[in-house]
Order: structure tokens, then C-alpha cells, then sequence
């Protein structure tokens, strides 16, 4: 079973993520959770690419902008990774292209989601340069849809009952309270720039320290053992 975290959607990271799965997938790989937890999302052609590393084809998402026909993304089929059960986990600050990867691996049945329900940011920006270094303006000119059709935005006003970004499946909501959640983020962080060479020991180090992921590794299991059977 393999754990890898998505930090952010840069240029390049699906590229990477593909380079990882394919080792992973090399030895062995029987299960695998997708960790979004805090991912502020990226750019729109890195979440779509990056879906398309785990379905082979169909529907990832649709964008609908201002003033022009819907564009719907979807899967190209080439060199997916589709053998294997996934469990994405995500909490309030997953955000955007984020979203989008966990509502398209949920609708196309290829995973199940984990964790706490997301922020619920569908929009689409553009980045407009200024002319000036390190400057640029960002356009919100559309949202993306989920291949169910339904917008994952919060719009103004919306409650908890309303429908907006993504939920946890059914018995995979596990909560944690405002002040673990703030230090699991910092302790990520920390586990984050620790150099590879490093043999400091942190508190991440210790499974129990997140029972979030744990409780992922233990649905996980379940449903590795369920596919043996």
C-alpha cells in the first residue's frame, strides 16, 4: 500500500505524479492513497492530467465560461493506472484542481473519498501579465463541473446542507478538530522539507500521529482484501 501526498498543481506535477505511479505500479503496488489534504489546487490542464493517471477514459470535467460553448475534458486512455483500489483524502483547505481530481475519481466510481468535505472552490482563472516582472493579474472568467454535471463553487449564501464541493463517501468522514488539524498541517510542512539524506526523527514519522491517514490505511485495507477474496 503506498501514501503519496499532492501538494500543489505546478507545472510538471502530473508528469510527476505519472513518474511515481509507475514506480510504485513497478513493485507491486496493490493500493494507494491520494493525499490532497491542504492542496490549494494549480493550474486547470495539470488537475485534468493528473486524473487522467488514474481513468483510462470518459468524462474528468467541463468548463463553463463566460460568453463561450462549454469545453469538456476527458480521458485519453493512454497508460492509465486503473488496477488497483484508491482512497483520495482531502479536508476543508483542498481547494480547486484539487477538487476536481477527487470528484472526478469519485463520480467515474475509480476511487472513494476520505477526510472532511472540501472548500468548495470551482472557479476557473486566467492570468493576465502586467508587464511588470514577477506581476500578473488573475481573471475569474468561468467554473468547472464535475462529470456528474454539478458545480462543485460555494456560492454566496450557501449552507451546510447545500450542495457544493466534494463529500466524503458514506462511513469515510472522519473529522478532526480545529487544533489537530492545524498542527498536522505545520508537522506536513516540516515533513515536507525534510531533506531526503535526513535520519531526524518527526512526529509524522509515528503512524498514530495522523489518525486521519490512519483511519484512510484501514478503509484501505479493507478494500485491498475485499478485491483478494
Amino acid at each position: 500500500l503506498a501514501h503519496v501526498r499532492l501538494a500543489a498543481l505546478h507545472k510538471g506535477s502530473a508528469d510527476e505524479l505519472r513518474q511515481v505511479m509507475a514506480a510504485l505500479h513497478a513493485n507491486g503496488l496493490r493500493g494507494l492513497i491520494l493525499d490532497m489534504r491542504w492542496c490549494p489546487g494549480g493550474f486547470l490542464d495539470e488537475a485534468v492530467d493528473a486524473a487522467r493517471v488514474f481513468l483510462s477514459e470518459g468524462a474528468i470535467a467541463t468548463v463553463r465560461a463566460r460568453g463561450k460553448e462549454d469545453m469538456a475534458y476527458r480521458s485519453d486512455g493512454q497508460n492509465a493506472f486503473t488496477d488497483f483500489p484508491i482512497i483520495v483524502l482531502v479536508n476543508g483547505e483542498t481547494s480547486g484542481g484539487a477538487e476536481l481530481i477527487a470528484a472526478a475519481l469519485q463520480d467515474r466510481g475509480r476511487a472513494v473519498v476520505a477526510g472532511q468535505r472540501t472548500l468548495g472552490k470551482g472557479s476557473v482563472q486566467t492570468q493576465i501579465a502586467l508587464g511588470v516582472p514577477g506581476a500578473a493579474l488573475k481573471l475569474t472568467n468561468g467554473v468547472f463541473l464535475r462529470p456528474s454535471g454539478k458545480e462543485i463553487q460555494r456560492k454566496p449564501g450557501a449552507g451546510v446542507g447545500d450542495d457544493w464541493g466534494v463529500r466524503p463517501d458514506n462511513d469515510l468522514e472522519f473529522r478532526l478538530s480545529p487544533d489537530l488539524a492545524r498542527s498536522l498541517k505545520e508537522e506536513w510542512q516540516r515533513q515536507t522539507l525534510r531533506p531526503g539524506a535526513s535520519m531526524e526523527r518527526l512526529p509524522l514519522d509515528d503512524p498514530d500521529a495522523d489518525p486521519q491517514r490512519q483511519a484512510a490505511v484501514e478503509a484501505l485495507r479493507d478494500r485491498v482484501q475485499s478485491k483478494t477474496r
